[in-house]
């Protein structure tokens, strides 16, 4: 055996190591100091014996043990090894050895002992016990805790739950016990209640809008947590109408017997305005637009609860960029606002070319059908956002989604329009089908604007659909799936967005509804037979509604899942083909060729996982699944269907901007999913 001995410089700690083929303890740090042990960062191992402890780290830190009236003997040993025919005589003392190994034993039981301190409450006064049992039951304790410092906070809280139970004279008498367990004797005292609570210098105003009451506290336990929430109404008050430096506390307080009388004493100090809002930094926004998005405008009464909302409202605007934290300025009496902003590329270019079968290609006469040639669809889509520092909105989107077919929309809105909190916003898009139709929807609609872009609104809608060419129509007995017709409507709108990042939300949801109703005419054609439109009702009461909605959840940090819902409803007598709703395609059931699919009801729910990669970037795979039903005049019968889709794709960042690949198959019918059907897209955002 070798035993090596070594002592620090400082004397307070030993250091040994023992090395042997039964045994090993290496690195072990000890002090001894009037029974007194300290242990930190022990690592030890015991190897070849009837026990083994491997890769153990023992922590004990401010460990006081205390052994008493116990003898210990250590007898002086020799220590010899031999090996290989060499033998070697070590005569040290082993009295640090036998001390460790001994330790490590009491360590072990004592590190065991010390991790539950127990806790009892007792009445001082057994005439109380009745009393102390009935508080003692209503509020309850923890009896054991892990350290020292928790039990002490649990004596501190039992303290208040009882105080806010009007027992404002409770208190510990003493506590006995040993350092583990411990039994606090606690004297109740009597319970306080109010006599009356005075209003004193506030003001009848600030008292009605914090629903103080007289009768709500005569008679009634003092209550130490009702009291402070009256304090911090009134505080509130103060500060959301002109006095940030307010305070109020209890004046003329006095006992009799066992009631306490009080009187609210309130001091404002002075009244602050608004002096201005300063942009500190490159963002290019107007004032006004600021003074009615923030609610903040020069002259208007200090308001706390607008300031502390700044940075929310501000993080929802998509063309700005926070650099720090606003400061408020307190002058004499009045403030300044600094919002240190610059600007964000918020305005668009993106583009998307689809390619999918050409299921309408000719045939050869007399032979079998050509392999599908290959059909090249298109969108293109410009946002302009905050162009004219006013926070203003323009969105032109065209799109091919079928040879011969084109659908243009178009958006402008215009935010807080004379300064008030309304805005104007109005919506035209044009769709023409080939040769048979040509479609014109403009609204027009008035926002009432919330927090964060957010907005109610009502709006005022018309539709008409006129027939391109009457050629072939004009000696028909039935009218074919489409007509002239037109449609007016009034309607209410709402929408509500709260994403933590708009371009690739990893939380959040947003939803968007408009309902309306109107009236609708069927228009005779002069080119067609107007017998056909004896069986018609020319004019009916029709119904619309649409909704959308999106919610996020975080599966982890780079894991998403994005629930989805789109879905319309029309209700009308004798629907035309020309008035329905049309989806499919990429922004609705993926899948499918773009508004191919017709229906006068469908909804659509979609489940898509996300793997975030970068902050624009992101691998997905998704499943969309449609019900609808088409309820179109001179149907054979009823149309409805489930169509799915599902696929994969990839969204990543580029220097050209954020590029979007993704392959689709669809199935309708119930019919089997076909590949050579498959859906391709690549798409392309820039941000400028």
């Amino acid at each position: 055996m070798r035993l090596g001995f070594m002592r620090n410089l400082s004397g307070r700690f030993r250091v040994f190591s023992v090395r042997s083929t039964n045994f090993s303890v290496r690195s072990t740090n000890f002090s001894v100091r009037n029974t007194n042990f300290s242990i930190r960062n022990t690592n030890f191992s015991v190897r070849n014996t009837n026990f083994s402890i491997r890769n153990t780290n023992f922590s004990v830190r401010v460990t006081n043990f205390s052994v008493r009236n116990t003898n210990f003997s250590v007898r002086k040993s020799w220590c010899s090894v031999r090996k290989k025919g060499h033998s070697a005589g070590y005569k040290r003392s082993v009295d640090g050895l036998c001390c460790l190994l001994m330790f490590l034993g009491i360590f072990t039981f004592q590190v065991n002992a010390q991790s539950n301190y127990s806790l009892q409450i007792v009445p001082t006064d057994t005439s109380t016990t009745k009393t102390f049992t009935e508080v003692i039951n209503q509020i309850g304790y923890k009896k054991s805790f892990p350290n020292l410092i928790q039990r002490n906070k649990e004596l501190q809280s039992v303290l208040f739950k009882i105080y806010d139970r009007g027992y404002i004279a409770a208190s510990f008498d003493s506590i006995s016990g040993d350092s583990l367990n411990q039994i606090a004797f606690l004297n109740i005292g009597a319970v306080v209640h109010w006599a009356k609570i005075e209003k004193g210098n506030v003001d009848e105003g600030i008292l009605s809008e914090v629903g103080f009451r007289d009768k709500l506290y005569a008679g009634k336990s003092f209550n130490q947590t009702q009291v402070r929430r009256l304090q911090e109404k009134i505080l509130n008050y103060c500060e959301n109408n002109g006095y940030p430096f307010a305070s109020i506390k209890l004046d003329s307080i006095s006992f009799d017997q066992n009631n306490i009388h009080a009187r609210l004493a309130l001091t404002k100090n002075m009244v602050v305005k608004v002096d201005s809002i300063l942009i500190k930094g490159t963002a290019d926004v107007s004032d006004q637009y600021l003074y009615n998005y923030l609610r903040i405008k020069p002259g208007d009464a200090y308001n706390e609860s607008l300031v502390i909302k700044i940075t929310d409202r501000l993080k929802e605007l998509p063309f700005v960029n926070i650099m720090q934290p606003f400061k408020v300025i307190f002058l004499e009496k009045n403030c300044k606002i600094l919002l240190y902003i610059d600007n964000k590329k918020a305005s668009q270019f993106d583009g998307v070319i689809g390619i999918v079968p050409n299921n309408t290609a000719p045939t050869i006469a007399g032979g079998n059908p050509t392999v599908a040639k290959v059909q090249v669809t298109g969108e293109a889509h410009l946002r302009l956002n905050n162009s004219y520092s006013k926070g203003e909105l323009f969105d032109l989107n065209w799109q091919s989604p079928q040879p011969q077919t084109q659908d243009l929309k178009v958006q402008f809105n215009m935010p807080f329009v004379l300064r008030s909190p309304f805005g104007f916003d109005f919506h035209f898009s044009l769709f023409k089908q080939d040769t048979s139709y040509l479609n014109l929807d403009e609204n027009i609609g008035l926002q009432y604007l919330l927090s964060g872009g957010n907005y109610f609104k009502v709006f005022y809608n018309h539709k008409s659909s006129t027939i391109i060419s009457a050629r072939g129509l004009d000696s028909i007995t039935v009218l074919p799936s489409f007509a002239d017709i037109s449609s007016n409507h009034y309607g209410i709108g709402y929408r509500t967005e709260r994403l933590d990042y708009r371009l690739n939300p990893r939380s959040g949801y947003s939803f968007e509804a408009t309902t309306s109703v109107g009236t609708k005419t069927i228009h005779k054609n002069a080119k067609i037979n107007a017998e056909v439109y004896d069986s018609l009702r020319l004019n009916s009461t029709e119904y619309r509604a649409e909704y959308t909605f999106d919610y996020f959840i975080p599966l982890s940090q780079r894991n998403v899942i994005d629930l989805g819902a789109k879905g319309g409803y029309i209700q009308a007598p004798d629907l035309f083909r020309n008035e329905l709703f049309r989806f499919g395609g990429l922004r609705t059931l993926r899948g499918f060729d773009e508004q191919s699919l017709y229906a006068s009801n469908y909804h659509i729910i979609k489940v898509e996982f996300r793997y975030l990669m970068e902050q624009n970037s992101f691998l997905f795979v998704f499943y969309n699944q449609a019900w609808y039903k088409n309820l179109m005049r001179n149907n054979p019968s009823i149309n409805t269907d489930t169509p799915y889709g599902f696929g994969a794709g990839s969204t990543f960042q580029t220097k050209l901007g954020i590029m979007s690949v993704s392959y689709a198959l669809g199935s309708e019918y119930n019919q089997a999913i076909q590949f050579k059907s498959g859906k391709i897209s690549f798409g392309l955002v820039n941000y400028f």
